[in-house]
C-alpha cells in the first residue's frame, strides 16, 4: 500500500479539514463527493463553510496539485490504497445514528477496489460500526481489506490548529501493519506532548463519544451551578475560577451560558444514550446533560420576560447567531430556540453575526431582520441579546450603543462583560449565574 496517496470520501467539515492538512504536509489527497455543484465550487477555491485558515490551505494545495476534488468515486478508489470515510452520520428521530451514508460508501469502496487497501473511518460512528463496515466491503470484493477507526477531535473555529497540533491522535486497529501505516501517516503531528494512542477498534469508537459526553457534561454541570448561584446571590464566574484552578478539574469547558450546540455534542450524546438503551443502560448523567442544556435556552427567555413583562411589540437586537464563534454553523444553535421563543411571544428580532447570517436564514427565513453590522442591528431596539461570543462584541462603543437603544438593557448569554462595569456605563445588565445590576 502507498501511504503517500489518500482518498477521502466526503467533503464536509471533517473531510475538507483532514484533506487540506494532510496535503499541506506533502500527501497527495483526493477528496470525493457526489454533489457536483459542491465539487465545482471547491475546484474554484470556494469553501462551503467558514473555518479560519482552511480556505488558504485548500487554495494553496489545490494550486500545487496535492489536493484534488472529484465526483468520480470509482476512479479515486481504484487509484488510492488508503481511503478515509468522512461522510455524514446524522441523527434519527429516536437518537440513533443514521449509518446509511457510511455503509453506502463502504459498499462503493468494496465494488471498486483493485488491490489490498486500508479503509479508515473518520466519521463518528457507534461502537461496532467499523467492523460492520468491513463486512459490507468484503461481501462485494475478493481484495484484502484492512480497517481502522481514527476519530477526529476538531473544534469548529479552531479545526486547522487542532489538526496540526493535536493533544493526541487515537487509532483503533487490529493489525501491526495497519498501526505502522497510521504511525507513518501521522508522524508529522506526533510529539512527546502529542502522543499517538493505539487501541482496539471498539475502544477507539467509544473514546470519541466519551470525550464529547464528558465535555458536554462539564458545560451542563457549570450551568446547573449557575442556576443556583443566581438564586443565592453568588457569582458563578468566581466559582468557576476557584474550581478551574484545581488541576483535577481544569479551566476548560466551564463557561456558563445558554448552552452548547453544533453538529457534535447534541448528536453524539443522543447516540450514546440510544446505545445505552440497547445495552439496558439508562445513561442518567447524559440524559440530565441534555435536559440542562435545553433548560438554559428557555431560562434566558424567562429572564427577558421577567424584566419586560409582555414582549408583544418589543424589538430585540441580537448579537451572534452561530452556535459558537469562528464558525457559520447553526446546527443546534441556542440562538434558534431563543429567537423562536421571542417570536412566539410577539417580539421582533434584528440580528447580526459576522459569518452565520446566510446559514441562519435557512432556519429563520425572513421572520427576522438581518443587518450588516452590530450597531445597525440594535438601532431603536428595546435590548441587546448577546448569544455568541464573537470577539468584536467584547469592546463596542458603549456610548453609541446607549444612544441607539430605546432602553439601556443588555442580556448577556455568554458572560463576556463585567456586571459592575456595565452598571457604571448606565446599563441594566443581566448575565448567567451572576446577580443582575442596575445603572449606577
Amino acid at each position: 500500500m502507498n501511504p503517500s496517496k489518500i482518498a477521502i470520501m466526503g467533503t464536509g467539515y471533517v473531510g475538507l479539514v483532514v484533506g487540506a492538512c494532510f496535503a499541506e504536509h506533502g500527501r497527495e489527497v483526493t477528496c470525493i463527493d457526489l454533489d457536483e455543484s459542491k465539487i465545482k465550487k471547491l475546484k474554484a477555491g470556494e469553501v462551503p463553510f467558514y473555518e479560519p485558515g482552511l480556505t488558504t490551505l485548500i487554495n494553496r494545495n489545490g494550486q500545487n496539485g496535492r489536493l484534488t476534488f472529484t465526483t468520480d468515486a470509482e476512479t479515486a478508489i481504484q487509484q488510492n490504497d488508503i481511503i478515509m470515510l468522512a461522510v455524514g452520520t446524522p441523527p434519527k428521530g429516536d437518537g440513533a445514528t443514521d449509518l446509511a451514508q457510511v455503509l453506502g460508501a463502504a459498499e462503493t469502496i468494496g465494488k471498486n477496489l483493485r488491490g489490498e487497501s486500508l479503509v479508515i473511518t473518520k466519521s463518528t460512528v457507534p461502537v461496532g460500526t467499523t467492523l460492520r463496515m468491513k463486512e459490507v466491503i468484503q461481501n462485494v470484493t475478493d481484495q484484502k481489506v484492512h480497517v481502522a477507526f481514527n476519530p477526529e477531535f476538531l473544534r469548529e473555529g479552531n479545526a486547522v490548529q487542532d489538526f496540526m497540533h493535536p493533544n493526541r491522535t487515537v487509532v483503533g486497529c487490529e493489525e501491526e501493519e495497519v498501526e505502522e501505516i497510521l504511525r507513518d501517516l501521522y508522524r508529522p503531528f506526533i510529539s512527546p506532548h502529542s502522543p499517538l494512542v493505539i487501541t482496539d477498534i471498539h475502544s477507539a469508537e467509544m473514546a470519541k463519544y466519551a470525550a464529547n459526553g464528558l465535555l458536554a457534561t462539564k458545560i451542563s454541570f457549570m450551568n446547573d451551578i449557575a442556576n443556583i448561584c443566581s438564586r443565592l446571590g453568588a457569582d458563578v464566574e468566581a466559582v468557576k475560577r476557584c474550581i478551574g484552578l484545581d488541576e483535577r478539574i481544569g479551566e476548560h469547558f466551564l463557561n456558563p451560558g445558554i448552552g452548547f450546540g453544533g453538529s457534535c455534542f447534541p448528536k453524539d450524546i443522543k447516540s450514546l444514550i440510544y446505545t445505552g438503551q440497547e445495552m439496558q443502560e439508562e445513561m442518567p448523567i447524559l440524559r440530565s446533560v441534555m435536559k440542562v442544556n435545553e433548560r438554559m435556552r428557555y431560562g434566558f427567555v424567562d429572564q427577558i420576560k421577567k424584566h419586560f413583562g409582555d414582549l408583544n411589540g418589543l424589538t430585540f437586537g441580537v448579537w451572534g447567531l452561530a452556535f459558537k464563534p469562528n464558525t457559520d454553523d447553526m446546527r443546534e444553535a441556542p440562538a434558534i430556540t431563543i429567537i423562536e421563543e421571542l417570536l412566539v411571544n410577539g417580539a421582533k428580532i434584528k440580528a447580526y453575526d459576522p459569518e452565520a447570517m446566510e446559514t441562519a436564514s435557512v432556519d429563520l427565513g425572513d421572520r427576522i431582520e438581518y443587518h450588516q453590522n452590530a450597531y445597525s442591528a440594535i438601532n431603536q431596539c428595546d435590548a441587546v441579546l448577546v448569544l455568541t461570543e464573537w470577539n468584536e462584541f467584547r469592546s463596542p462603543d458603549w456610548e453609541r450603543v446607549s444612544r441607539l437603544l430605546k432602553n439601556a438593557v443588555i442580556f448577556d448569554g455568554r458572560n463576556i462583560y463585567e456586571p459592575s462595569v456595565m452598571a457604571k456605563r448606565g446599563f441594566h445588565y443581566y448575565s448567567v449565574g451572576r446577580p443582575a445590576v442596575k445603572p449606577a
